[in-house]
């Protein structure tokens, strides 16, 4: 009787963790059409300055790319007030290698629930 309650519990968890994967993988996914393979980090994204193509992310400054993508953010709304609105919010982030100094290529703002 108790192995097959635990082999309930243990069914009831990997199907809500199941489902709680592909509901991130779902958002992700629509979140622009930013590929998640993209992102190598997470962080919070501490300060941003457009004019100035810079962003903090965690203690590290980089700047960004001129073929900066966004994902997780709405489209039919400015981008700066999203920007501030994620400010100290956690992010997920692609570094561009090829460059000299730090550079970031990709960022998607995650959902405070889904880091």
């Amino acid at each position: 009787m108790k192995n097959a309650q635990r082999s309930n519990k243990l069914s009831a968890m990997v199907l809500l963790l199941g489902t709680l994967i592909w509901t991130s993988l779902s958002v992700a996914q629509s979140a622009g059409e930013v590929p998640m393979s993209m992102f190598e980090a997470q962080g919070i994204m501490r300060f941003i300055d457009l004019p100035s193509a810079v962003v903090q992310i965690d203690d590290t400054r980089y700047k960004l790319s001129p073929v900066m993508r966004w994902a997780g953010l709405d489209p039919n709304e400015n981008l700066m007030r999203q920007l501030l609105r994620a400010l100290n919010g956690p992010v997920a982030y692609a570094v561009d290698s090829k460059q000299k100094t730090p550079t970031v290529k990709a960022i998607w703002v995650l959902p405070v629930e889904g880091r």
